[in-house]
């Protein structure tokens, strides 16, 4: 029987930790660092572990929930800063700092062709001075 793995020593017996970290905020960064494994250790166990990966997911998930509420509390209260955030993020196409004109299309043009320039230059020259006196 060989050694058991830094999974089964330093995450699985903390997952009440890693939970409380994710809960105020941790990355998946620092939790490896708390943990004392590389980050690419930490995405492998991400990947190899279910149960590793729905914790971090579920408390993560937990977490943002509760700032989109305090949030949505704030931007209700009055808080503009807040009202902005909200807007621009749940309604981009409406509420983005640059708003896109809606250019209809709407070109009107002459096309002269000219055969010989060198004999009908002169009337295309008064024809456009024409147009352009009306």
């Amino acid at each position: 029987m060989g050694r058991p793995s830094k999974y089964e020593t330093h995450v699985l017996p903390r997952f009440d930790e890693i939970e409380d970290w994710c809960r105020n905020g941790a990355t998946d960064k620092e939790v490896a660092e708390r943990l004392g494994i590389a980050m690419s250790s930490f995405s492998e166990y991400k990947k190899e572990f279910s149960e590793f990966s729905e914790v971090l997911k579920k408390t993560k998930e937990y977490v943002d929930g509760q700032v989109e509420n305090a949030l949505l509390k704030n931007a209700l209260g009055g808080n503009i800063t807040a009202q902005i955030f909200w807007l621009k993020n749940r309604r981009p196409n409406k509420w983005r700092d640059k708003v896109e004109p809606n250019v209809e299309e709407n070109i009107n043009s002459k096309v002269i062709i000219v055969d010989n320039i060198e004999e009908e230059g002169e009337e295309y020259v008064k024809q456009d001075a024409d147009i352009e006196q009306n």
